[in-house]
């Protein structure tokens, strides 16, 4: 178990130091208990954010001013903006708890009306009690003031809207949903893992596949169709007649998380139960937070093979081109609760490597996209 720190260090908190902030010892003790608070609440329903925020909100009377942020890093497992967020729900959206709690409006909603106006805050809640739901797009239209369905209107479905813009609407909304359904699946495998090897460090003992299996062999069945699904094209057949499925290009980082996936999908093709442990530590967890991590480019944690040809995305001479990444989608809230048969002397062969009972492997007949 000695690499499980490491492997679990983005997850993981760190020590902060109360006394160069002179932090008396009463008061460090009690903000070590709200911290503790904020971390026992777990996931992040309606009602919790309005508890987080007031928590955070009596925590930061006792910091020092430009030592808040450092502090929620450090002892709570969230960004500073984050906390802002939630802070900003507690302190702007508190007399309308009851109704949010009620609508069971989710948390990105509300933060998205943290600081509107009081008649479309009202007019957001109108908006969920008519239609019984709010997501982060209808609130987005009525702080811009965009027309919304009124009484007796009918509401348009954007798989309805003809024209170009309604097929630019739908193919986001069909992209935008898979994705965030891949990423709850892909956090859900994190969280039952990592917790699983945080558990076996504190009883000392062995991690059991049995115990594990069930729930993320469903994730990992999940994520891998979708990441599947929004990793394939349509290419030309050579006779430009018909067309052919186009794959991820084999050498590609998303194709090794594909494959891993694949892999996770059925457990008798895990690591053998001896070396479960270093696995998950080296191979499934590092890779899992690289492909949930919202850094605009994180470093890939396994070693590269030699031979590989890179798959390079170059920026057009127009401009550089850039990864918008949105807030549509708190992820982290939609993450769900939750082991082996190959050598895993080396990551990257083990992550790829056909095992004993494995079924035919991912894309191998797909034509793979080659981008010079």
């Amino acid at each position: 178990m000695k690499n499980r720190k490491n492997a679990l260090a983005s997850s993981a908190r760190v020590a902060f130091d109360y006394a160069a902030y002179e932090i008396s010892p009463e008061i460090s003790a009690e903000l070590e208990a709200k911290a503790k608070s904020l971390t026992d609440l777990g996931r992040k329903e309606t009602d919790h954010v309005f508890q987080l925020g007031a928590l955070l909100e009596e925590a930061s009377t006792h910091i020092p001013d430009g030592t808040f942020g450092a502090w929620v890093e450090a002892r709570c497992n969230i960004t500073a903006r984050t906390a802002r967020n939630w802070r900003g729900v507690h302190r702007n959206l508190g007399d309308y708890r009851d109704r949010a709690v009620a609508l069971a409006i989710g948390p990105t909603v509300l933060i998205q009306l943290i600081s509107a106006p009081a008649d479309k805050i009202e007019a957001a809640f109108a908006f969920a009690e008519d239609h019984g739901r709010i997501q982060v797009a209808d609130v987005k239209a009525i702080l811009a003031g965009d027309d919304v369905p009124g009484e007796g209107e009918t509401e348009v479905d954007v798989i309805d809207l003809g024209g170009v813009h309604g097929l630019k609407a739908m193919i986001e909304a069909r992209t935008r949903d898979s994705r965030t359904a891949l990423l709850r699946n892909l956090l859900g495998l994190l969280e039952i893992f990592s917790g699983a090897l945080t558990e076996a460090e504190r009883t000392g003992k062995r991690l059991k596949k049995s115990r594990i299996a069930p729930k993320a062999e469903v994730h990992a069945y999940q994520a891998y169709e979708l990441l599947s699904s929004l990793g394939t094209g349509v290419g030309p057949q050579g006779d430009g007649k018909s067309t052919m499925k186009v794959g991820l290009p084999s050498a590609s980082r998303w194709k090794k998380v594909e494959a891993l996936l694949w892999r996770l999908r059925d457990s008798t093709n895990w690591a053998k139960v001896d070396g479960l442990e270093t696995w998950l530590e080296t191979v499934v967890i590092p890779v899992l937070i690289w492909a949930t991590s919202k850094e605009k480019s994180p470093a890939w944690p396994l070693p590269e093979e030699p031979s590989s040809s890179r798959v390079a995305v170059v920026a057009s001479s127009s401009g550089q081109a850039e990864i918008e990444y949105d807030d549509d989608d708190d992820l982290n809230e939609e993450a769900e609760e939750a082991e082996t048969e190959a050598d895993v002397s080396d990551p990257v062969a083990a992550l790829l490597s056909a095992t004993r009972g494995q079924r035919k492997g991912p894309g191998r007949h797909k034509l793979e996209l080659v981008v010079n």
